[in-house]
């Protein structure tokens, strides 16, 4: 291990500047079917403890314990606002809490909202949420001052990853901006059947990071024929460090 430790840290040290652990000393490496597996799990804790975000990205893709995101974006991962980064890292369990506005469009959309588990309309309403990360994906934890929305999100293809709630089940395709992240809706199914393309109007979230570093949202659901569905938007700052 001491030997796997050292040819890593020479990599990782060229790579991300991340130092040499005390006494590491180069040494001949182990055969590649040996080392690899001891490499990855070593890097993968020591970038995280140095606060190597990106490096640590990286190190979770190979280990398969990334984030549905982390997955998806591959190196793009990387260009997102370090406050994004860590949101969607996908590495602990993370709180965080903030504020929130729901607004809703006409009574069909309503009862849709209602179907799908979303909350009643409100103006700057207390939000508490919460990211578990599981074998079978990240388990969102939304609490609307006592209205909790659960929901699972799972990459469900190269370039996408879909979130289930209530009767919904959510396609998204996650792409990096100049400013953040953005997740156009690509397909929505409702009891595992397909709405119509033609039926989907402009649908998605964003994501920002404010001047005091907390993460922005803006989810917008509409349909046509309908119009808003339902949007909400506001702002999260973690509980505690992740």
């Amino acid at each position: 291990v001491r030997r796997c430790h050292a040819h890593v840290a020479v990599a990782l040290e060229g790579a991300f500047g991340v130092p040499h652990p005390a006494g590491a000393v180069e040494r001949p490496a182990l055969s590649p079917d040996r080392a690899e597996p001891l490499c990855d799990l070593w890097a993968l804790r020591h970038v995280h403890a140095a606060g190597h975000h990106g490096a640590g990205a990286f190190c979770q893709r190979r280990l398969g314990l990334a984030g549905a995101l982390t997955s998806v974006l591959g190196d793009a991962f990387e260009r997102l606002p370090p406050a994004l980064q860590r949101f969607h890292a996908g590495t602990a369990t993370a709180t965080y809490s903030g504020t929130v506005t729901v607004r809703h469009g006409n009574w069909l959309a309503r009862i849709m909202c209602r179907l799908g588990g979303f909350p009643p309309a409100s103006v700057d309403r207390p939000m508490r949420m919460s990211i578990t990360v599981s074998p079978d994906g990240e388990h969102w934890h939304r609490d609307f001052d006592g209205h909790v929305l659960a929901s699972l999100v799972r990459q469900t293809g190269a370039a996408h990853v879909s979130e289930k709630f209530g009767l919904f089940d959510v396609t998204m395709s996650p792409q990096v901006s100049e400013t953040g992240l953005d997740m156009p809706v690509t397909q929505i199914r409702v009891l595992g059947i397909p709405v119509p393309r033609m039926l989907l109007g402009t649908s998605g979230g964003a994501e920002r990071v404010t001047s005091d570093g907390q993460v922005s949202f803006n989810v917008t659901s509409r349909m046509r024929g309908l119009g808003l569905i339902i949007s909400y938007a506001g702002t999260l700052a973690a509980d505690g460090p992740r």
